[in-house]
C-alpha cells in the first residue's frame, strides 16, 4: 500500500499542482547530513560533500538499505508532503463548526464511568482532569475546542448530528481514537479554523483524493518493485509467532 500510495502522488500530484524537483531531494540531504559550515558567511553546498556524503552513507547502511533506496523514500516523502500542502491550502480558514469536549477514557469501562459521572452532575473538566488519556487534542479539561466538518470525520455523524443537545453527555462510542464521551457545548456556527483542525481537514481531503485516484488506476509492478518488497517482508520478525504442530 506505501508503494502503490507513493506511485499514485508521483503520478498524479502534478494534476493538483505538487511538484518535486532532484534540487530539492539534495536540499533536504544536505540539511541533514552535511556539516554546518564553520564560517557563517559560508553558504552550504548545493550537494552533500565530504563528511556530510560519509554520514549519509553510515546513515544507511545502519538502516538496511541503499542510498538509492533512501534518496527515493525521502522523495516519496517531499510528494506527499507537497500534495498535503495543495490541500491544506485549499482549506477553509473559516467553517460551521461546533465546540467539543471529550474524554478519551482508557477503555470501555472507564468511560462508562466517565459518562455516569458527568450525567449526574459532576463537572466535566473535573471528570476529563480524572480520566482522559488524550493530550494531542484536547487539554487537561477535555476541551478540543471548535471542529468543523471533515477534522473529526470518525466522530463527524455524533457531533453534527441535528437531534443531539448542547451540554449533553454523548457516549460512550468505541473508535479507532478509543473509548470516547463527548459533549458538544456551543454551534454549529461560523467560526475561524486552527491551524490543527485546518490540517486534519487537509489530511482527510487528501486521503479522499487517493482513495478516488486509486479506483481507476493500475500499476505494474516491476521485479525491482517486488525485489523490495519481498526485503520489507523479510525484514519482520516471526520470532513471536507460535507455529501450529503436527497432529
Amino acid at each position: 500500500n506505501t508503494l502503490v500510495r507513493s506511485e499514485l502522488i508521483v503520478e498524479r500530484g502534478h494534476e493538483i499542482g505538487a511538484s518535486v524537483t532532484p534540487e530539492q531531494v539534495e536540499k533536504v540531504l544536505v540539511t541533514r547530513f552535511q556539516p554546518v559550515p564553520t564560517n557563517p558567511a559560508t553558504d552550504p553546498p548545493a550537494r552533500l560533500t565530504g563528511t556530510g556524503q560519509e554520514l549519509l552513507t553510515s546513515f544507511v547502511e545502519a538502516l538496511g538499505v541503499s542510498e538509492t533506496e533512501y534518496r527515493i523514500w525521502l522523495e516519496h516523502r517531499l510528494w506527499q508532503d507537497a500534495a498535503l500542502e495543495h490541500f491544506l491550502q485549499s482549506a477553509s480558514k473559516t467553517a460551521d463548526q461546533v465546540f467539543v469536549e471529550w474524554i478519551v477514557a482508557a477503555d470501555s469501562v472507564q468511560a462508562q464511568v466517565a459518562f455516569d459521572r458527568v450525567a449526574a452532575g459532576e463537572p466535566f473538566k473535573d471528570v476529563a482532569k480524572e480520566l482522559n488519556t488524550d493530550s494531542a487534542l484536547s487539554d487537561e479539561g477535555g476541551r478540543v475546542g471548535w471542529v468543523p466538518r471533515g477534522a473529526l470525520p470518525e466522530i463527524e455523524p455524533i457531533i453534527f448530528s441535528e437531534s443531539l443537545g448542547l451540554g449533553e453527555p454523548i457516549g460512550h462510542h468505541a473508535k479507532r481514537l478509543g473509548s470516547i464521551v463527548i459533549r458538544i457545548t456551543d454551534g454549529p456556527s461560523e467560526q475561524p479554523v486552527t491551524y490543527v483542525m485546518r490540517d486534519l481537514v487537509a489530511q482527510d481531503a487528501f486521503l479522499r483524493w487517493v482513495a478516488v485516484q486509486a479506483k481507476d488506476l493500475t500499476f505494474d509492478l516491476s521485479t525491482e518493485d517486488i525485489q523490495w518488497v519481498l526485503r520489507q517482508v523479510s525484514a519482520v520478525s516471526y520470532t513471536h509467532l507460535t507455529l501450529p504442530t503436527k497432529a
